[in-house]
């Protein structure tokens, strides 16, 4: 397959399970295969077998690159595009305000693509001239694109980063609506007993990486709280990271013994969300966007979330989920209490939520997307886009 046909993702990032992140890049080479085309994915780490397996249904090639150092960074970068020569390089969590898009370029693509999930809205005037010159004088001629994840994304990126608007198109996040979903109430059951937790507890649920941006600290406040109203409550959550053993602390401080579980790293995310009663979102930086929220809402139900960044593109407030101040372990408290004494309010919200997902923030609208900003430079003979939404709509997924 000539490189022509090719797209190479790079990742900034460590492939440990199976989110909704990998399903994209599983689904966006799944359209990619049905249109003739090859997707190469490198990552800085082996993938795991579990992700190995889902991303050979696709067709993908697997590629790896070291980070040892910023040179080796981009000897091994180098090197894939040199071995593919690819029409599209896509860089996810990478600065385009750096060689990248020059080392790219060397190659001979045709397009440079840039997705900017975690833009942070401060920059020193010296950084806002260098990204200003940069864009005006390299990626500009260049004609590298921006995909931001949400509205938010692209405004830091004019505001703060002089980026130009004509470079950037938002294309918010999306899950699959397939794999997300009600669980079945024996399905709930299997969880709530692996998970040691009472059949008739309420259940939250929360899904991050252990680092303080997300608000974990605040939440375990939010959930001593909580458990001090009502004692049929338990909190879930799922993930890992710095923190894990800061927290495991604070829980046993508050006393949480018994109403918060720690679950680890899961690649079954959409088991815990589908057996919630409430999910909460408890960031408290500026949150790009809201893949957690999504995946929520697409489980149909409901959603307490700090109003920052992206989060309330996301997220209707009083619709589909209740927003609160971050930093505010008071008011997510208050929030999801008004949730669980409220079965009405948050079934109402829940299937509000099924709706917004269904309408805006599917899988296959992900792709179809992304897609549409490759199709310039790609080969003509392409498919349809209803082939192509079906190709990310019908691919298999794990089991619930």
């Amino acid at each position: 397959m000539t490189g022509s046909n090719t797209v190479v993702s790079l990742l900034n990032l460590n492939p440990r399970k199976f989110g909704s992140l990998e399903e994209y890049l599983v689904c966006l080479s799944t359209a990619l295969r049905s249109q003739g085309c090859r997707s190469v994915i490198a990552f800085p780490q082996a993938v795991t077998p579990e992700l190995e397996k889902q991303f050979e249904q696709s067709g993908v090639v697997l590629e790896r690159f070291s980070l040892a150092s910023t040179f080796s960074l981009y000897r091994g970068l180098l090197g894939i595009l040199r071995k593919y020569r690819p029409a599209v390089v896509h860089f996810h969590f990478f600065d385009q305000f750096s060689l990248l898009p020059l080392l790219a370029a060397l190659t001979g693509c045709k397009l440079v693509v840039f997705t900017d999930h975690c833009r942070l809205p401060q920059a020193r005037w010296r950084t806002r001239l260098k990204c200003k010159l940069m864009d005006r004088l390299v990626l500009g001629p260049l004609g590298v694109r921006v995909i931001a994840v949400s509205e938010h994304v692209r405004r830091t990126l004019v505001d703060c980063y002089s980026t130009s608007p004509a470079r950037i198109r938002v294309i918010r996040n999306g899950v699959s609506l397939q794999r997300f979903g009600k669980v079945s109430k024996g399905g709930r059951q299997t969880l709530l007993a692996e998970l040691g937790i009472a059949e008739g507890a309420r259940i939250v649920v929360t899904a991050a990486y252990f680092i303080p941006e997300k608000g974990l600290s605040d939440l375990l406040v939010a959930a001593a709280r909580v458990r001090a109203a009502r004692q049929d409550v338990a909190f879930v959550i799922v993930g890992d990271g710095p923190l894990q053993q800061a927290l495991l602390k604070q829980s046993q401080e508050l006393g949480l013994e018994g109403t918060v579980h720690f679950a680890g790293l899961r690649s079954d995310v959409d088991r815990f969300m589908g057996a919630a009663d409430v999910v909460v979102v408890p960031s408290v930086w500026q949150e790009p966007a809201g893949l957690v929220v999504v995946e929520a809402m697409a489980s149909a139900r409901p959603a307490v979330a700090t109003r920052v960044g992206g989060i309330p593109e996301y997220l209707a407030d009083r619709q589909t989920g209740l927003l609160v101040e971050p930093h505010s372990p008071s008011q997510m408290a208050e929030a999801i209490l008004s949730l669980l004494q409220s079965p009405s309010m948050a079934m109402a919200m829940g299937a509000a939520g099924r709706a917004r997902a269904e309408a805006l923030f599917s899988m296959s609208r992900w792709v179809e997307e992304t897609l549409d900003l490759y199709d310039s430079v790609l080969p003509a003979s392409r498919q349809p886009a209803p082939s192509r939404l079906m190709a990310a709509d019908q691919r298999s997924t794990a089991p619930r």
